[in-house]
């Protein structure tokens, strides 16, 4: 058994009403815990604006750069459940998470 299938990912609360928040950053492939040159994606900073999960803050990669985006305004996020995990980093407390999105969709 392993973490990923003790603790899972409620994706319905993220997807609807995640506010960009920050500009996009590479994200760089690592091998052997050195970072490299490759570029594997893209990631930003959400808030969620409304509902349930409201102030709810989390970054979110993207194999692209979404075309488009804006800071400050409130989008769907079409997540890669497939890709997305749960983790633990060695030496730190508690569980981590990856989420992976497909794309970004104007509310």
């Amino acid at each position: 058994m392993e973490l990923k299938d003790l603790v899972r990912i409620d994706f319905e609360p993220l997807e609807n009403h995640a506010m960009l928040i920050s500009e996009f950053a590479e994200v760089y492939e690592y091998k052997d815990n050195k970072k490299t040159e490759k570029v594997r994606g893209y990631k930003a900073e959400f808030v969620i604006a409304d509902g349930e999960a409201k102030g709810l803050r989390f970054n979110v990669e993207f194999p692209v750069l979404p075309v488009g985006a804006e800071l400050m305004k409130q989008y769907v996020i079409d997540f890669d459940k497939d890709a997305s995990s749960v983790y633990t980093q060695k030496g730190k407390f508690g569980v981590q998470f990856k989420l992976v999105a497909h794309e970004l969709i104007a509310e």
